[in-house]
């Protein structure tokens, strides 16, 4: 049995880079962005992922993770869904935080 497959994350550095990852997203690729919703304390975070030809977003709070001393997702979410690279944007585009803090992997 060999090594487990170990995935990594590699920051997004751009808005226009983000736009081009969406367009162009793999059924095995998700993207994390931190949220500036308000519905959520701290901000939460933005997931993005993609089944067939049908995008999903979940928007999720963040927990202090008492142990790591950071955030992880948890608690309250919330799910979107859009059909098309632009729908996926129009949902997101107002809930990201400035600067972008955004990772693929």
């Amino acid at each position: 049995m060999g090594a487990p497959t170990r995935y990594e994350e590699r920051r997004i550095k751009t808005v226009d880079e983000l736009r081009d990852l969406i367009k162009t997203l793999d059924l095995d690729e998700g993207i994390r962005i931190r949220g500036d919703l308000k519905a959520f304390p701290n901000g939460g975070f933005i997931f993005i992922t993609k089944m067939g030809n049908r995008y999903t977003i979940n928007t999720t709070e963040q927990i202090l993770h008492v142990d790591r001393k950071t955030y992880v997702p948890g608690g309250a979410e919330k799910w979107f869904f859009a059909s098309t690279p632009d729908e996926t944007w129009v949902l997101i585009m107002n809930k990201i935080t400035s600067p972008l803090e955004a990772w693929i992997y």
